[in-house]
C-alpha cells in the first residue's frame, strides 16, 4: 500500500511514501525553497510571513510553474496573526488565481475567518480543488465546507465526527509540521472511522491520484 502526505515539512525515507513537501515563500528566504526544488511541493506565501508582497509573488510565480511543484499554498486567513485581514485577503486571493490559472490545487491554511474564506471562493468560483489543512474543526463546520466542494486533510489532530462529514470523497491525510509518520495518521483515522488501513489507503489514493501528478 501506497501512504500519501500531501502537506509535509519533513522528507520521507520510505519508497512506499508519497510526500508533498510544504515550502513558505519568505523574502528573505528564497535560498530555502532553492535547496529543496527536488521532490514534490506546494509553494505558497503564508499569512504569517507576508512581507514585501510584490517580491514574493514574483518568487512565486517564478516557482509555481516548475513540474514538481504540484500545487499552490499554503496560503491563507489568520485572525490571529498581526497582518490586516484585508492584506490576507488580497494575498489570498491572488495565490487562488494563480492556482486557478496553472490548474494546480490550492492549499488553504484558515483560522477563524470561515466566512470570510467562504466569501472568496464564491467570488472566484475556481475549478482547482481547494484543500483545508489540518483541519481540526467541529462536524457542523467540516459539514458546511464540504458542501461548498472544499476538501479537507487531516493529521494528528482531528474530530472523529469532522472525519465522518469528509468521507470518502473530501477527505486527505498529512503530518504537516508534527514529527510523526504517515502510517500513523492512518492508524488513528481508520480507526476512527471504524473501517481497515487498507480500505482508507484506496480511498485517499483515489482522492489524492484526482487531483495531483504523484
Amino acid at each position: 500500500m501506497t501512504y500519501y502526505n500531501i502537506h509535509a515539512y519533513l522528507p520521507s525515507a520510505h519508497s512506499d511514501e508519497v510526500t508533498i513537501l510544504n515550502r513558505i515563500l519568505r523574502e528573505k528566504k528564497e535560498e530555502d525553497i532553492e535547496e529543496k526544488k527536488a521532490g514534490f511541493l506546494s509553494v505558497g506565501v503564508h499569512p504569517w510571513y507576508i512581507e514585501d508582497v510584490a517580491i514574493q509573488m514574483k518568487q512565486l510565480q517564478s516557482l509555481a510553474i516548475l513540474p514538481n511543484v504540484v500545487a499552490i499554498g499554503e496560503a491563507g486567513l489568520d485572525r490571529l496573526t498581526d497582518t490586516p485581514l484585508a492584506i490576507q485577503q488580497d494575498v489570498f486571493a491572488r495565490q487562488a488565481y494563480l492556482a486557478e490559472e496553472l490548474q494546480k490545487p490550492f492549499i488553504i491554511h484558515c483560522v477563524k475567518a470561515w466566512e470570510e474564506l467562504m466569501a472568496i471562493k464564491k467570488q472566484i468560483k475556481p475549478e482547482t480543488a481547494w484543500i483545508i489543512h489540518g483541519f481540526r474543526g467541529k462536524p457542523d463546520l467540516a459539514g458546511q465546507l464540504t458542501r461548498h466542494d472544499f476538501r479537507l486533510s487531516f493529521g494528528k489532530y482531528f474530530n472523529p465526527g469532522s472525519l465522518q462529514r469528509a468521507y470518502p470523497r473530501h477527505i486527505f491525510t498529512e503530518t504537516d509540521d508534527q514529527e510523526i509518520s504517515i502510517r500513523i495518521v492512518y492508524r488513528q483515522i481508520a480507526s476512527a472511522l471504524h473501517i481497515t488501513e487498507e480500505e482508507l489507503g484506496k480511498q485517499i489514493q483515489k482522492n489524492v491520484k484526482s487531483l495531483f501528478p504523484v
